[in-house]
Formats: structure tokens, C-alpha cells, sequence
């Protein structure tokens, strides 16, 4: 794959991960420390209207805590040790998105095989062929990784707007969460410890 797309692809996931993880495991340990104490966050709900990717993190380490506690565990362990490999190891549990690579793939595959034909080619009127129909591969994947980034872009546009259009509830909802002690996951201060 050419190094731009990778780039482009890389940092699209990384954005959407990285607040998808953060929320996610944030909303993990609500659920944790609501079982604990029997009663569960008013705001838990609201950061699922707004990741995508957030909804399938939780749903992950919900159902890796119920059904493998010790993986679970390692995780939070590795999550507060080595954030980066961390993200790592959740993304690479996470489903992967099939229809774009499924899309992509073959035009990749196809660039790569017009490359070697025209580093084979001997005749100048060939090369020039296959240098055209490469443009045209290449323009095509070029396509594909920008009609990507413009739905991820119309997703993010539409769960912004959707967080705005809650904003007051949002925020009367925690306002209430730090007032009660209730804080998000990690960002949450530990209890002064006791006599």
C-alpha cells in the first residue's frame, strides 16, 4: 500500500480509537465501580451517542470483563502501565472495517502488478500503456481513500452536532457526576486513602 494511504488511514483510525478507547474504558470502569457500589452513573449513555468506535470498546471490555476477569485486569494493568501498547493490543480485538479494504485491496493489488509489468516492459510504447493505466489505478485507490475520509469526517460533523444539540443536558448530567463523586473511569481522583 502506497505510504500516504497508510498515513491517511493511520491517523483517521488512530483519532476515532484513541477517543473511542479513552471513553470506552472510561465507561468500563463506571460500570465497575457502579457495580460496586450498586448503583450506576447518570452520564454513562450520552458518550455512546458520541463515538462510534467507543460504543464497539465498551461493548469489548464489557463482555472481556464478564467472561475472562484476569485478561480483563491485564488490560486496565497495561492501560495505566503502557498506554500505547494498550491501544495496540484493543485495536487489534476490534472488528476490522471489511468494505473499504475489500474495495481498496484488489486496486492495490493491481498497482503492484502494473509496476512489475512496466519495470519488465522493454518497448517505450508499453511502458507509456502501462504508466497511463497505472495513473488510472492509482487515482482510483486515491479516490476511494478520500470518499473515506469525507464519511468519517460526515459522521464526526453529525456526532458533534448531535453533542451540541445535548450540550446543556451533557453538562447538567456531570456537573452532577463531579459533584456526586462519580468522576469518568480514568480521570477520575482516587480516594484519599483511609486512617
Amino acid at each position: 500500500m502506497c505510504k500516504w494511504h497508510n498515513l491517511v488511514l493511520s491517523l483517521l483510525a488512530m483519532m476515532s480509537l484513541g477517543l473511542g478507547l479513552i471513553l470506552g474504558t472510561a465507561c468500563a470502569q463506571d460500570g465497575r465501580r457502579a457495580t460496586s457500589q450498586h448503583k450506576q452513573p447518570k452520564t454513562s449513555s450520552w458518550r455512546f451517542d458520541a463515538w462510534g468506535k467507543g460504543e464497539e470498546v465498551v461493548k469489548m471490555l464489557e463482555k472481556l470483563r464478564a467472561e475472562d476477569p484476569q485478561e480483563y485486569e491485564r488490560l486496565e494493568q497495561l492501560r495505566k502501565s503502557d498506554v500505547e501498547k494498550f491501544f495496540r493490543e484493543v485495536r487489534s480485538r476490534l472488528p476490522r472495517r471489511e468494505g473499504f479494504s475489500s474495495k481498496i485491496s484488489p486496486i492495490e493489488q493491481r498497482c503492484q502488478e502494473l509496476s512489475r509489468s512496466y519495470l519488465a516492459a522493454k518497448d517505450d510504447a508499453e511502458k507509456a500503456r502501462i504508466a497511463a493505466e497505472l495513473r488510472k489505478a492509482l487515482k482510483e485507490s486515491f479516490d476511494l481513500v478520500i470518499s473515506d475520509a469525507q464519511a468519517r469526517i460526515e459522521r464526526l460533523q453529525k456526532q458533534v452536532g448531535d453533542l451540541q444539540a445535548k450540550e446543556e443536558q451533557i453538562l447538567a448530567e456531570r456537573l452532577q457526576m463531579f459533584l456526586s463523586g462519580e468522576q469518568d473511569g480514568a480521570l477520575a481522583p482516587q480516594p484519599p486513602p483511609g486512617p
